[in-house]
Parts: C-alpha cells; sequence; structure tokens
C-alpha cells in the first residue's frame, strides 16, 4: 500500500471510529499505542492526525498531544447554524444562475431511497454507511453550487455532523424522516422555487436538531458512554 492510500485509510478508520464513539469525547490518542496497535509508522498516523485536525474532530495540544474533540447541545446547534447558512447560501447561488438541473443531487436521493437501515442497536458498520448515503444530499447539494470555498468549509463541519446523527439513530433505531424532506427541497429545486426550497431546507435542519435534541437529551457525552456500553452487551 502506498502512502497516499494508508494515509486515506488510516483517516478513515479514525474518523469512523471517532463518529461511532469507539474514540470517546475527550480521549487521548496515543500515538505510540495506536501505531503499535496498527503495525504501521508515525509519520502516516501523524498526517491522519492533521487531517481530522481540519475536519475538527481532533484537536492537537502542543507538547501533550493529540484528543478527540468534545461534543456538546450547544457545539450540536452551532453546527447545525453553520450547516444552515452553507446550505442556504448554496441555494442562492443556484438561484443566481437560475440552476435546476441537479443530476449529482438526483442520484443521492436515488441511493438514499433504496436503503436499509440495520435495527437498532446492530451493525454498526452498516448503519454509518447508511448515514454517509443519507447525508450525501447535502453533501451534492452544497457540491452543486460549484463555489470551491463553500464546498471546503462544508468539508470542515460534515463528520462532525455525522457524530450527532450517529448517536441519534442508534438510540432511536431509526433515522429522522429525511428522505421525504430530501425529496421535497430537490422537487421545489428542480421547478426554480429557490425561495420555498430555501425555506423547506430551513424546516427540516429544524426538525433535525430537536429531533437530535430529543434522542441524546442534555448531556451527550454521557450518552455516548451509555451506547458503547450497549455495544458491549449487544
Amino acid at each position: 500500500m502506498d502512502v497516499l492510500s494508508l494515509s486515506k485509510s488510516l483517516v478513515k478508520y479514525l474518523r469512523d471510529n471517532i463518529i461511532t464513539g469507539e474514540f470517546h469525547p475527550g480521549q487521548k490518542l496515543n500515538e505510540i499505542e495506536l501505531a503499535s496497535d496498527l503495525n504501521i509508522s508515525r509519520a502516516p498516523l501523524r498526517e491522519a492526525f492533521y487531517a481530522l485536525e481540519n475536519e475538527h474532530l481532533i484537536t492537537r495540544i502542543p507538547r501533550k498531544g493529540a484528543y478527540v474533540t468534545e461534543i456538546s447541545n450547544q457545539n450540536m446547534r452551532e453546527l447545525y447554524t453553520a450547516r444552515e447558512m452553507i446550505e442556504c447560501y448554496a441555494i442562492d447561488l443556484l438561484e443566481s444562475e437560475n440552476v435546476r438541473d441537479l443530476p449529482d443531487v438526483y442520484s443521492s436521493l436515488d441511493k438514499a431511497s433504496n436503503l436499509s437501515w440495520p435495527p437498532q442497536f446492530k451493525d454498526q458498520d452498516k448503519l454509518l454507511h447508511c448515514l454517509w448515503v443519507n447525508t450525501d444530499f447535502h453533501v451534492k447539494l452544497v457540491a452543486s453550487a460549484r463555489n470551491q470555498w463553500l464546498i471546503s468549509f462544508y468539508d470542515s463541519i460534515v463528520s462532525n455532523l455525522a457524530r450527532y446523527q450517529f448517536f441519534c439513530i442508534w438510540l432511536s433505531g431509526q433515522p429522522a424522516a429525511s428522505l421525504e424532506m430530501h425529496k421535497q427541497i430537490y422537487d421545489l429545486l428542480r421547478k426554480g422555487a429557490y425561495s420555498k426550497g430555501k425555506k423547506a431546507l430551513m424546516q427540516h435542519i429544524e426538525y433535525t436538531v430537536q429531533y437530535i435534541e430529543q434522542q441524546i437529551g442534555e448531556e451527550p457525552v454521557e450518552m455516548t458512554k451509555n451506547i458503547r456500553k450497549i455495544k458491549h452487551i449487544a
């Protein structure tokens, strides 16, 4: 495996384990132990840490090391506020160019329509896969605006959004009713009803925030500990 492929594999491995809570919020990621466990040198691991720091999944503290970033309801609300701003501006850009043909967004909807979500507390790898397929609607919506800075900003928060979404779905046993909302937003944009599409998007994001808060409660960190206990029992 070449260095680039190894680095990408490491980023995915670490990202997945942070999103699913295997590496819990606040946990120190011991570089020496991880390198030994994964049978790799420390250089590609450092590269992976840098990549995940850009996604705000890891915080690097000088002379102390790398730590999984903390989570909280306030952090979750701030993330979703940023998400709303980025996605709404993407719609503004689509409107400015009168873009209605959104093949990549449609493709993401088609794939999400064929998902088979795993039962509650079962198969976290499949659950994570389904989550990414479902999230791809928003990723492709932002990408359709063809603004590289906007895409870059969105890429920097999407993994942290997935942390909260994963915990919520794991606890509830099902995703928020997002697919129909995605279809509604897509249909409005296809018709050129950008203002209505943006309003529907904002309602969808607010609904998602409320749904996550309802599922994870007031102490997300304690919730992640409970999830880890359930995983070992299930």
